[in-house]
């Protein structure tokens, strides 16, 4: 089996090739937090007992469409969108699966393992030498904490391990090797020929009776949602606050700094700096070594010197366990709850906590410096201050503008009216399917109003939908459409695209098929091109990355049978509707004497990845089938 040769092979040395990138896109895209999989009402899938909800593949989606610009014209439709977010799931059920059979096999990593793989990253040195300072900003700015990445390194350590098994255990013998050599190195005598469909669109009629019976034939096509025109009013807090702030003035700004009750505002945190030594949970023994360690400390031993030898945190280990200077708030420190509790007690430069249990293990903490916070000048604070002016005049004016809205519905004969009664923006949102609606009107329970049998009826102002916290909107029903086929008018100009579409990959494909005609006659096609302004492309030694062909031209020509004793010519449809014709003469063959032991190995590599490519994708198979998946 599979999984039995990999632990016979656990123990070779390190080779990254297969998952190299699967372990950089899964590690930096967070992936090992300690709450990924928290179990979720929104569960897709379960692994093992273990819960893949809908919010991971949201955070997945949304990593993708920050990363990608062109990302919504990739997935444009319901279909796609759906086809992704299935597509996503299996990947986070493989990946499930392949770290819960590396915690099976109980591979681990050594703190000096993981502290070498973190000093040998490039994103960490500077002139290839590892730099604290680089490492400790780079961190900063990604907001990961020393512990995470120390985590994240092991991790990946043991992932080498994992694939060691797998890219050791592929072979590739030497037969192979020169099949590949003959394959990559090969050579063809052809012509070539691209029939672009462009050259046959033009002049192309379409009749009525054409149209009419492709409607007739595919009537389902034309299926559509039932769709509503709405007009409709919005009050949000939110934009009664944009608009108030535009409003705020200095005077307003100064009256309010000024104001002996809101001084205290004004006064920027305390500020605390501790130093920290952790001994991480997975060492054995791991409390009565942090324990021992503080023994020592209070003994006089030196609190630096100890945090450079035994921290499990690297990073503030060699800065004898100092950490950055953070806020003296409870919440606003950056640490963890139990640290926080802990740090935030020490009220004294030199003073030692007891030894704290964490989520990360057993932490001895010294606090360093504790500064009271200064008062914040007015125009440190000019910009907070207008925020929350324009936050107190939008919620006062929200709760008078929603109180004139609901007196004046009941008096009130259109929702323009309704509109002006409190200086809001009447809107109309056009003809909208359900599942189509514009973001401002894409509110499940706006949504149920815009569809309810009642208001479609009765046309008349719905009554206030509360869209969120502190915004309402207010609907009518213009018009209706149920849901059905549509008519032929709407579609006509749809079907005749088609038909002519249709019509001139056809024209194509006879054109094509008149040049092979051709060369099965006379071999006289180079006038018969010239009526279209195209000529063969021609060579007898066409390599599979020619430059003087299109990439789609040769995987065309190269994906051809080798011919025998007779030319073959054939005729292939690409994408778009063009067609090629290829008039394949010969393949020619290196010569294999010309393999040496440089290009032996160069292709004997290649040959590995690929095998080992394989091997991966057969594991996998194999680790899904033993795990527990629903």
């Amino acid at each position: 089996m599979m999984l039995e040769k990999i632990q016979q092979k656990m123990e070779g040395p390190a080779m990254k090739v297969v998952l190299f990138i699967i372990i950089i896109f899964f590690i930096f895209a967070g992936y090992f937090s300690a709450n990924l999989f928290a179990p979720d009402a929104g569960e897709v899938a379960e692994v093992d007992g273990v819960s893949i909800t809908n919010a991971e593949i949201d955070n997945v989606i949304s990593r993708q469409r920050r990363q990608n610009p062109n990302f919504d014209q990739l997935y444009p439709t319901e279909a796609s969108k759906a086809l992704l977010r299935e597509q996503v799931r299996e990947q986070l059920i493989n990946e499930r699966v392949y770290v819960n059979s590396i915690n099976k096999a109980g591979l681990t990593a050594s703190k000096a393992q993981v502290e070498e793989q973190i000093r040998s990253m490039p994103e960490f040195q500077v002139n290839g030498v590892y730099d604290a300072e680089r490492a400790k900003t780079l961190l900063a700015q990604n907001n990961i904490s020393n512990s995470r990445m120390y985590a994240m390194a092991k991790d990946q350590i043991t992932r080498d391990q994992f694939s060691q098994g797998i890219t050791q255990s592929g072979f590739t013998l030497d037969k192979e090797i020169e099949t590949f050599y003959r394959i990559q190195e090969q050579t063809r005598d052809a012509r070539i020929v691209r029939i672009p469909k462009a050259k046959f669109s033009e002049g192309i009629s379409i009749g009525e009776s054409e149209v009419q019976a492709y409607y007739d034939e595919r009537k389902l096509e034309f299926e559509q949602s039932e769709k509503v025109n709405l007009d409709y009013i919005v009050l949000s807090k939110a934009k009664l606050t944009e608009q108030m702030l535009a409003e705020v003035t200095d005077e307003q700004v100064a009256a309010y700094y000024n104001d002996e009750n809101n001084k205290g505002e004004f006064v920027a945190p305390d500020k605390i700096q501790v130093a920290h030594i952790l001994i991480a949970n997975d060492q054995t023994d791991a409390r009565q070594k942090a324990e021992d360690l503080l023994t020592q400390i209070q003994s006089g031993a030196d609190f630096a010197e100890l945090a450079k030898t035994h921290s499990s945190d690297t990073f503030s280990g060699q800065q004898g366990g100092l950490l950055d200077a953070t806020d003296a708030t409870e919440g606003n420190s950056g640490w963890v709850p139990e640290f926080e509790a802990a740090a935030l007690a020490l009220t004294e430069a030199g003073q030692l906590s007891d030894v704290v249990e964490s989520q990360f293990g057993f932490h001895i903490l010294k606090l360093i410096e504790r500064t009271a916070g200064e008062v914040q000048s007015m125009e440190e604070v000019a910009q907070g201050i207008k925020d929350i002016i324009a936050d107190e005049k939008a919620e006062a004016a929200f709760f008078k503008k929603q109180a004139l809205l609901n007196d004046a519905i009941f008096s009130t004969e259109s929702i323009a009216d309704l509109a002006k009664t409190a200086e809001l923006e009447f809107k109309n949102s056009g003809f909208f399917e359900r599942a189509a609606a514009a973001d401002e009107l894409a509110n499940p329970a706006l949504l149920e109003q815009a569809f309810s049998a009642e208001n479609i009826q009765s046309k008349d102002i719905s009554d206030e939908i509360k869209l969120g916290d502190q915004s309402i909107a207010f609907i009518a029903v213009k018009e209706y459409q149920a849901a059905g086929i549509k008519p032929l008018d709407e579609v006509k100009a749809q079907i005749t695209s088609l038909l002519t579409e249709q019509k001139a990959v056809e024209n194509t494909k006879a054109f094509a098929e008149s040049i092979k005609t051709a060369l099965d006659e006379s071999n006289k096609t180079v006038d018969l091109l010239a009526t279209k302004d195209l000529a063969w492309a021609e060579s007898a030694t066409f390599t599979n990355r020619d430059a003087s062909l299109a990439p789609e031209l040769a995987t065309v020509l190269f994906s051809q049978k080798a011919p025998g004793d007779k030319t073959e010519v054939t005729i292939e449809e690409i994408a778009g509707g063009d067609y090629v014709v290829v008039e394949l003469r010969k393949v020619n063959y290196p010569d294999l004497a010309k393999l040496d032991d440089a290009k032996k190995q160069q292709y004997k590599l290649q040959l590995n990845y690929l095998n080992s490519q394989a091997d991966f994708q057969a594991l996998l198979k194999e680790l899904r089938e033993k795990s527990e998946i629903r």
